[in-house]
């Protein structure tokens, strides 16, 4: 199973994008793959597509967002231990990325596909690049 990040679904639905390339064919690597993704990515995505860019895409978006294999919608609990990483990380991974770390840990996840260097910073994840 991979966790989906925020920054490489931005980066696979915005053509304009830096990382828009990579991102496709990344998307070719993994999609026999289960994918996980949780409620902060869910959130952090559709707040994205009230942005003019995505207008002629935005029900794509919401397509490959419910499509994913798995979605972990957060509780109070899961909020609190995502507290206490960012706690753990003296706050230098922010609050959002230790709700994925959290979720990963939950499902026994290592592998997430993100272009989020912050990912780097945590042992045992391992970051799917070309």
């Amino acid at each position: 199973m991979i966790f989906v990040d925020t920054c490489y679904l931005i980066a696979l639905m915005n053509d304009k994008a830096k990382k828009h390339h990579e991102a496709l064919t990344l998307l070719g690597l993994i999609e026999n793959e289960s994918t996980l993704i949780n409620s902060t990515v869910l959130v952090e995505m559709l707040n994205n597509l009230n942005k003019k860019r995505y207008d002629s895409k935005r029900q794509e978006i919401i397509d490959l967002l419910y499509g994913m294999d798995n979605i972990d919608y957060l509780s109070k609990q899961d909020f609190d231990d995502s507290f206490k990483l960012w706690k753990q990380y003296n706050h230098s991974v922010n609050y959002s990325d230790c709700t994925i770390l959290h979720t990963m840990q939950k499902h026994n996840v290592t592998n997430i596909l993100s272009f989020d260097g912050d990912f780097d910073k945590i042992n045992g994840i391992n970051m799917i690049y070309l």
